[in-house]
């Protein structure tokens, strides 16, 4: 009996054994399936990788086929698109082509842009895919600059920007408007510099002026300092006038308006006028040609909002 109890418990075990051999075996065999195509598609992916790579970065299919410009008015979009397409030859680092649709240096291609175009106000580059670059352009109207004893320079948040070589191209002329600070006071690059005033009131001046008086202004407006608060422009029919930067455009152009109604009333033409002083509220002064006094007759604005004249100095001396 004993016998056959251990008989029995041994054979037990080596079912055991042989199960355990069997899965294990079963196990190896399974692996030994799936070895290859783990390993096809590993080759697979390496494969897809390198001919991805490829077309990302060298394949003709994803090179720039176009350049796109929005918003170009005063500058040509053709000659745009030529400073773009050149900015696209090469490579990068001898290997990656520029003109790649990935690649392309847009960032670069706005500096530039930027630089050259005095009259772009802002721009982005965006890419359309498959092969397109799209240049959104805002020109501005007008290009505001001070100029004091030295080269002239732009104005932006505060700072004295120098005005490029393209700046000074005479195409810009038509739309170029300077302020001439005659102190010459020294402007360096990058200097802060508080003249927005002066340039913003020269630029309602000369957008306005037609709305309210028959003819137009110069594109160059002069300041004694850019600490005088004034600004002097002169008019196409030969005179000027005088205006403070602390009141409102529009409000200077209509007092001379309402001057320049009662100066006709006793007046054929204002071919002998010389100057209107508009600095003083509520006053204006005026001198002619062949006049001793500078500020020869006054104005000054009655109870009614109307002006009233009154002596000049000349005048009060005749009747002493």
């Amino acid at each position: 009996m004993l016998w056959e109890s251990k008989n029995r418990q041994e054979q037990f075990f080596r079912a055991i054994i042989r199960g355990r051999k069997s899965k294990a075996v079963q196990r190896r065999i399974q692996n030994d399936r799936t070895a290859g195509p783990r390993w096809i598609l590993v080759l697979l992916w390496i494969a897809f990788s390198v001919v991805g790579g490829y077309v990302l970065f060298f394949s003709p299919m994803l090179l720039v086929r176009g350049v796109l410009i929005e918003g170009a008015a005063f500058i040509p979009s053709d000659e745009y698109r030529v400073v773009v397409d050149g900015l696209m030859a090469g490579t990068h680092i001898g290997i990656l082509k520029r003109q790649n649709f990935f690649f392309a240096p847009t960032g670069e291609m706005e500096r530039v842009l930027l630089s050259q175009y005095p009259v772009i106000q802002k721009i982005s580059i965006q890419r359309s895919f498959p092969n397109h670059l799209v240049v959104r352009i805002v020109e501005t109207q007008t290009i505001l600059q001070w100029c004091s004893g030295g080269p002239c320079y732009g104005i932006h948040g505060g700072q004295a920007v120098p005005i490029t070589p393209s700046s000074e191209d005479s195409r810009y002329d038509p739309i170029r408007l300077s302020v001439i600070d005659e102190s010459a006071l020294p402007v360096a690059a990058n200097m802060p510099i508080t003249v927005d005033v002066y340039l913003q009131t020269f630029l309602a001046l000369y957008q306005n002026f037609g709305k309210f008086i028959p003819g137009s202004v110069d594109r160059v407006a002069k300041t004694a300092s850019r600490h005088s608060d004034e600004l002097t422009l002169s008019v196409s029919e030969g005179w000027k006038f005088i205006v403070s930067v602390n009141r409102p455009a529009e409000e200077s152009l209509g007092v001379l308006k309402v001057f320049l109604d009662e100066y006709a009333k006793t007046n054929k033409d204002r071919s002998r006028l010389l100057s209107v002083d508009l600095r003083v509220e509520g006053k204006i002064f005026y001198s002619e040609q062949n006049t001793l006094s500078p500020e020869e007759t006054s104005f000054q604005k009655g109870d009614d909002d109307q002006l009233v004249r009154k002596n000049s100095q000349r005048e009060k001396g005749k009747k002493n």
